[in-house]
């Protein structure tokens, strides 16, 4: 004979349970009457009944270690009791009376109270006390262990163990009897095979026999049908029926979403009823869906004739809700705007639904299809210098791309009209002129008509691939005697130099305004205060930190006559050359004009003009 010797889980354990509201053996079963023990114990008083963790009776299982959460008993306990034992029996068919049977305790002094307190309802539906089974509780396979198992051929003895409840104070009182019992059989876990109907490690009530109705509960409908997107309300329907007989007109229906209910207990008041649950709208959604499982389980109103049961899951997916429209608009802190001032503007980006302000996102600034600025941070705005912007009208547009676009749509605002006016100071024209003679080109460089800086003439590079020359750039001086010592900033624009002496000059008699550069700027004296000084820096560089600051503006490399563009001094707007922050007094200044041209370049004088603007502010 089998000993039971898995090890100790405690009773309280009601998941391991599966096979609720079972009724009292049947089939193959030894035990479809009373087992020859029963009669004439007259030391029982009566039965215990067995309760999952939600208070449904249960009367059989799967895990013979984890019987039960907790339990009650058919009949009155002593007046004067609060604790009460868990003992484990095993029939003995040398002792005819069962009190005289070896027995060992599965757990003492339980608490024992007629109170329901937090304990689901159906347990203390008899007013009779009962027992919660706690988690640190010996395992009944371990209490089996100190007892000693029948192991003859009598089949109504093997595999069977008496549950016995004692409570405390037994013995003080002649109140006709010591304990109340169940008989429960069992196939042991280490069984390899199933035994008069029950699965390795699974067991059942036998006496006194159950036998509860046996109920279902449908799967739930829910209304409006998944999916549907996070936020929805929702309310699921379902029916009790009963295995045979009438269906159940009374008891409680729980709705759950997971382990979680899912509003109030619902009361059935009348037989095949549809059961509705409260409306959710909390259905969790995690990344672009989550399902959900929605079960409802049917609880008693007592025990006396129906089992309790729980459907099977309805999977209700929650989606992502759709991507909100947005509305982007714009303001221009100005417009109109003087070269060099800065071009400021701010867009908010709104939800349509509720007007809220959106900050997920980036915001690109353009100017027609030019990227102005860019600003992934609310609030959103711009700020950049109108230098590099050509007079006259402008449209200035923001565009909005949300981070998510699951969250949001993007959205762009409508045109907002900016005019760029020309500087305040007028620009002095400066004549450059050099020859080429055969084989090489010669180019002059002015400061004024009268004044022409002539450039040695172009030289061939080692590779024969293009002409260059340079020429120091002497004497560009500013005088600001301008109140309150302002800053200004002094700019150049070169025009293409086309050959001398010719109508109109052809292809090949151009020099592109962008071979044109003036670079490695040296202060050559200043009085202005404070009269520090950053040399040359690159293009747009900062000037923080020093007063006088100068800029590399490098010529491109012998570019076609025809290329479009912005390197050097070419181009339609002026190259910052040197910046003052504070510029009250005379600065005079020289760098290296440096031009290129390409081979296809024929021989001749070529001129041109670097026009340089000081802008005041």
């Amino acid at each position: 004979m089998n000993r039971i010797v898995t090890s100790a889980v405690a009773g309280a354990s009601a998941l391991a349970i599966v096979a609720m509201g079972v009724a009292g053996a049947s089939g193959a079963s030894a035990y479809s009457g009373t087992p020859p023990w029963a009669a004439g114990d007259a030391a029982s008083k009566g039965s215990i009944n067995f309760f999952d963790a939600n208070g449904n009776v249960i009367t059989g299982g799967a895990n013979i270690n984890t019987i039960a959460s907790y339990l009650n008993v058919s009949s009155a306990g002593r007046a004067s009791a609060t604790k009460a034992t868990l003992l484990v029996a095993a029939p003995d068919p040398a002792n005819a009376l069962p009190s005289t049977w070896a027995f060992s305790a599965a757990q003492s002094n339980y608490v024992w109270s007629p109170t329901p307190g937090s304990i689901p309802t159906p347990v203390s539906t008899s007013g009779n006390p009962f027992m919660a089974l706690n988690s640190a509780g010996q395992a009944i396979a371990d209490a089996a262990s100190g007892v000693t198992l029948y192991s003859g051929v009598n089949a109504s003895y093997l595999n069977v163990l008496e549950l016995r409840v004692q409570d405390s104070g037994v013995g003080a009182v002649s109140d006709g009897g010591k304990y109340w019992r169940t008989d429960i059989e069992f196939n042991p876990a280490s069984a390899g095979s199933a035994y008069d109907g029950l699965a390795p490690g699974a067991w059942r009530v036998i006496y006194p026999a159950v036998s509860l109705r046996s109920t279902s509960v449908a799967t739930p409908t829910a209304s409006p049908v998944s999916p549907q997107y996070q936020g929805t309300s929702v309310t699921f329907s379902t029916t009790v029926s009963a295995g045979s007989g009438s269906n159940p007109a009374n008891g409680t229906v729980k709705f759950f979403d997971g382990a979680t209910q899912i509003g109030a207990d619902k009361t059935i008041t009348s037989a095949g009823q549809t059961i509705t649950s409260d409306a959710t709208t909390t259905l969790s959604r995690t990344g672009a869906f989550t399902d959900h499982t929605i079960t409802a389980q049917f609880i008693p109103a007592d025990y006396t004739d129906l089992s309790g049961s729980t459907s099977s899951g309805l999977t209700f997916r929650v989606n992502k809700s759709p991507a909100a429209t947005t509305t982007t608009s714009l303001a221009l802190g100005a417009a109109s705007v003087q070269q060099p001032d800065a071009v400021t503007a701010t867009a908010v980006v709104t939800k349509d639904a509720d007007s809220s302000t959106v900050t997920a996102g980036t915001v690109v600034f353009k100017d027609g299809s030019n990227t102005l600025g860019t600003d992934a941070s609310a609030p959103y705005t711009l700020s950049v210098s109108s230098s590099g912007l050509s007079l006259g009208s402008h449209t200035v547009t923001a565009e909005f791309t949300p981070t998510d676009a699951t969250d949001f749509v993007a959205s762009t605002s409508g045109g907002a009209s900016l005019t760029i006016t020309a500087p305040a100071y007028a620009a002095s024209g400066n004549n450059i002129s050099t020859s080429i003679p055969a084989g090489t080109i010669v180019i002059t460089t002015p400061y004024t008509g009268a004044n022409t800086l002539t450039l040695p003439e172009m030289t061939l590079d080692a590779n024969a691939t293009f002409y260059s020359t340079s020429a120091t750039f002497n004497g560009i001086q500013v005088a600001d005697t301008r109140a309150g010592n302002l800053a200004w900033t002094l700019s150049a624009l070169a025009s293409n130099l086309t050959k001398s002496g010719v109508g109109s000059p052809g292809a090949n008699e151009t020099i592109n305004a962008q071979n044109v550069g003036l670079t490695s700027i040296t202060k050559t004296s200043s009085n202005v205060t404070p009269n520090t000084y950053l040399g040359g820096v690159a293009s747009g560089g900062s000037t923080s930190g020093q007063n006088l600051t100068a800029f590399d503006n490098a010529g491109a490399s012998y570019l076609a006559y025809n290329a479009s563009g912005t390197t050097g001094l070419g181009g339609a707007s002026p190259h910052a050359i040197v910046h003052a922050n504070n510029g009250l007094g005379t600065s005079v200044f020289s760098g290296t004009l440096g031009i290129t041209a390409p081979t296809n370049t024929l021989a001749g004088t070529y001129t041109g003009t670097v026009t340089l603007t000081v802008i005041g502010s």
